[in-house]
């Protein structure tokens, strides 16, 4: 992270050119002022955001979103590699042509919640059959 922050603060580091890209880094070309690309989004949502983009080049789109760890991307359907560029911001490389992106937040945490909340069913549900019928049987005369 200290690499991260030393490169955003050199001076000749221009954001709206550049990018600090966490983790395996793909070699793009330097922008030539051909055919202009364009962003599209067209859907967004607190667990789902939609974008399509058309490239001229292979590229990197950065939303405006913060990384956070149980998001997920995909393009053109199939699953990508998240990248975490200027060391807040979710990014993904996308190909030349056009590509549907979509993030979604899927967490583990939530998964691991809901087997958790099914197994604590799943063995109380007898229990609480059990103390039902135990409450509706009457009490034995002597």
């Amino acid at each position: 992270m200290e690499e991260t922050l030393a490169a955003l603060r050199d001076p000749a580091f221009c954001p709206m050119e550049e990018a600090v890209v966490l983790g395996p880094a793909e070699p793009l070309s330097a922008p030539d002022m051909g055919e202009p690309d364009e962003v599209e989004l067209l859907h967004q949502a607190a667990t789902e955001v939609r974008y399509r983009a058309r490239l001229s080049r292979p590229g990197l789109l950065i939303t405006r979103d913060p990384w956070y760890p149980g998001w997920t991307v995909t393009v053109n359907g199939h699953p990508a590699p998240l990248r975490r560029a200027d060391g807040v911001l979710m990014a993904v490389y996308l190909p030349a042509g056009e590509s549907e992106v979509i993030f979604r937040f899927r967490p583990i945490s939530f998964y691991i919640g809901a087997v958790i909340s099914g197994l604590a069913v799943f063995f109380l549900w007898p229990l609480t059959l059990w103390r039902m019928r135990r409450r509706a049987t009457p009490p034995k005369q002597p």
